[in-house]
């Protein structure tokens, strides 16, 4: 029976160590105004905890981290650390167990013409998992009058 518990705890790490966490999407371009949702993404049923951190260098504010059904039932954030938050996706319920797939979303509002990112970290807090970078543009109206603004001070000289 010992044999067994420990076959099965190897092979439980072993699950853990190679579920792919990751960011999606990557990268998005958005207007000024506009908002884009970035998920926590897993390819694996198995529980892991991550850190997730928000760098909106002033280019827009981000919303607060969800959690989805498919994170499991015991899955959990901890706001203790913001603007960082700290996540885990578990279950101790096998009636409601983690799934592969969206496990997180947290909401990206563009304020600001410029850059975004959101750093996905391992549970240490020592590496970088992915980085989804966020573009905010400015609306196309704006860069018409802009556009027009410009051509009527140089008629004017």
């Amino acid at each position: 029976m010992k044999k067994v518990l420990v076959l099965a705890l190897v092979l439980g790490l072993a699950g853990i160590a190679n579920a792919v966490v990751s960011l999606s999407p990557d990268a998005a371009t958005i207007n000024v105004g506009d908002t884009v949702t970035v998920s926590v993404v897993s390819d694996s049923s198995s529980s892991y905890g991550a850190w997730l951190e928000p760098v909106d260098n002033g280019k827009g504010t981000f919303g607060d981290l969800m959690i989805l059904s498919a994170a499991g039932a015991d899955a959990s954030k901890s706001t203790d650390f913001l603007p960082w938050w700290l996540f885990e996706a578990k279950s101790f319920n096998p009636a409601a167990p983690v799934q592969p797939g969206a496990h997180f979303t947290i909401d990206f509002t563009g304020t600001a013409e410029g850059e975004a990112t959101l750093n996905l970290w391992d549970f240490d807090a020592a590496n970088v998992l992915a980085t989804a970078t966020i573009t905010v543009i400015p609306e196309p109206m704006t860069l018409g009058l802009l556009g027009l603004g410009g051509l009527f001070l140089r008629r004017r000289k």
